[in-house]
């Protein structure tokens, strides 16, 4: 059972909120699957299966990087998936609240941002300083990128499963009015939560700011002393 040593580590609250959502998604699929019609089955599986995202990352990921992405990021997720989802099918939300949609893909915006930004950084690894402005590009990036396949997996399932995501009418613009709605929607979220990210990450806003920036000054110095160290190597070789 060493797989799963992982979850002795994490917040207990965490672990609590994760098993409440995903037993609701997993009622929800069974009861698509069996009593509804069907086509919202394959939703409710996705949804249910990147509730496990984390989990995956836990047991698979070996020794790379990917390990070191933290369960708040499952957490921010999970919750989304649930309000998001869930919520929206069991209670008609997008029905009843116009707004809703709207609201959902600005804050799915922020949170990808968010991700995106911490993720550069893992990739990058703790002994290489990566640029605040790289990161930022990167988590832009990653978010609209999850945006743009968002609006693949709407237009496929409205088409392949006759669902009705991206509201698509005969003879009409619907279908595109709400696919730009919903990309720029996305973008409302991710720059400004890039921007905050950005600087909470390097100690301009936040708590402890000062000390963050003299913990990251202090990583640059050792960096830099390597990198120097590294080249005077180099170039002893080449003489």
């Amino acid at each position: 059972m060493k797989r799963f040593s992982y979850l002795k580590t994490m917040p207990k609250t965490e672990l609590v909120l994760w098993t409440l959502m995903r037993l609701c998604i997993a009622v929800w699929f069974f009861y698509e699957l069996f009593c509804g019609e069907g086509k919202d089955s394959l939703q409710a599986l996705f949804s249910l299966i990147f509730t496990f995202l984390w989990d995956m990352f836990q047991i698979f990921g070996g020794k790379s990087f990917i390990k070191n992405v933290s369960s708040h990021a499952q957490t921010a997720l999970t919750i989304f998936i649930f309000l998001g989802s869930f919520l929206s099918k069991a209670f008609d939300l997008f029905l009843v609240w116009e707004w809703y949609d709207i609201v959902l893909h600005i804050v799915s915006g922020a949170i990808c941002a968010w991700f995106g930004y911490d993720f550069a950084v893992i990739v990058q690894g703790k002994n290489k300083p990566l640029a605040p402005t790289l990161a930022a590009l990167f988590s832009i990036g990653f978010a609209f990128f999850i945006a743009v396949g968002w609006e693949f997996y709407e237009f496929s399932m409205d088409r392949i499963h006759g669902t009705f995501l991206q509201c698509s009418l005969p003879n009409s613009d619907s279908g595109l009015i709400d696919t730009m709605t919903d990309l720029i929607a996305g973008a409302v979220g991710t720059v400004p939560a890039t921007i905050i990210t950005a600087m909470q990450r390097n100690g301009y806003i936040g708590r402890n700011r000062k000390a963050r920036r003299e913990q990251i000054k202090k990583e640059q110095e050792i960096w830099n002393k390597s990198f120097e160290i590294a080249q005077k190597l180099k170039e002893e070789d080449k003489k």
